[in-house]
């Protein structure tokens, strides 16, 4: 079960704690004091003097599940949204496109593996984008004679493959798209890009730095077996995480459209697919933020001091 703190607490240690219920106990640790009330809440805050200055209500105690709800990223949520909407009104150009919210995942180290330029797919119930209404060109394997190319253009046609404009091989890629100008113009051609995912490691050299600085890395999708209408339909329903080879992970999580709600919704299920991808799952996280591509960091969550030894489920 993913929780916000991601513990999870063995039966016969809350057995034992709850002969102490309703007490409170902290532990200061530099900037921030742990509270923890036992079978009520759990909560960060610090202190100035006799004065609070900041507080994070970390969870609360549910005795059917024994789940600590999270609080905090609705809170975030909220925040940014409000943000966002701020910018958007203020803003003068009409074609500015809608903000993301993201969500940064802190690592307590390094891991030990490569970078990896294939993304993780994380399924999410409220999509981030929309095939009515979008410009969407599709990037496909091709051979010399750009035979690839041809035929997937013809698939796309004759499935009717929904909200596909644009179709372009590798080696159109290397030819017509060599320059940076041809790059940066394609780059902002189209709303949304997709990729045959046997292509994808290519790609960041292909495309170049334009696509990566307007954070419009292609989406890979699987061409290898019929129906390509649902193949698009799944890519589009999920979102992904890459492998930079730092221990800060950014993940596109909502847009600023979204309600509070849906953010949280697709903050959980994303997180719940990313924890098998890092490395000892929560005990491997060191903080969760949220922002959007100019706003400060909102935390969401942040691991209390000396908890390597916690066991974490997801």
């Amino acid at each position: 079960m993913l929780t916000s703190s991601g513990v999870e607490v063995h039966k016969e240690m809350l057995d034992e704690l709850g002969k102490h219920y309703g007490k409170c106990y902290s532990k200061p640790e530099e900037w921030w004091t742990y509270e923890l009330c036992i079978k009520r809440s759990v909560r960060q805050f610090h202190m100035e003097g006799a004065r609070m200055t900041s507080e994070y209500h970390l969870g609360d105690y549910e005795t059917s599940d024994l789940v600590v709800q999270t609080r905090a990223s609705p809170k975030a949520a909220q925040s940014l949204l409000k943000y966002a909407a701020k910018r958007e009104q203020s803003s003068t150009n009409l074609l500015q496109e809608e903000e993301m919210i993201y969500l940064t995942v802190v690592l307590k180290k390094i891991p030990q593996k490569p970078r990896n330029d294939k993304p993780y797919r994380l399924p999410i119930p409220h999509s981030l984008y929309s095939i009515e209404g979008s410009e969407i060109c599709l990037f496909v394997k091709d051979g010399k004679k750009g035979q690839g190319h041809k035929m997937s253009k013809e698939k796309v046609k004759s499935e009717n493959v929904p909200g596909i404009n644009k179709v372009i091989g590798t080696s159109k890629l290397k030819s017509k798209y060599e320059s940076f100008e041809a790059k940066r113009k394609l780059c902002g051609s189209y709303d949304l890009f997709l990729a045959d995912e046997r292509i994808l490691v290519h790609l960041p050299k292909l495309l170049g730095k334009s696509f990566f600085k307007k954070k419009k890395q292609p989406i890979p999708v699987k061409l290898t077996g019929k129906n390509w209408g649902a193949q698009v339909e799944r890519a589009l329903g999920a979102t992904y995480l890459y492998w930079g080879g730092g221990n800060t992970l950014t993940i596109r999580i909502a847009r600023a459209s979204f309600t509070d709600e849906q953010v949280k919704e697709n903050v959980l299920a994303a997180l719940h697919t990313a924890l098998d991808r890092i490395p000892k799952k929560w005990t491997g996280v060191k903080a969760l933020y949220m922002k959007t591509t100019d706003s400060v960091a909102l935390p969401v969550y942040q691991a209390a001091p000396g908890s390597d030894g916690l066991k974490i489920s997801a």
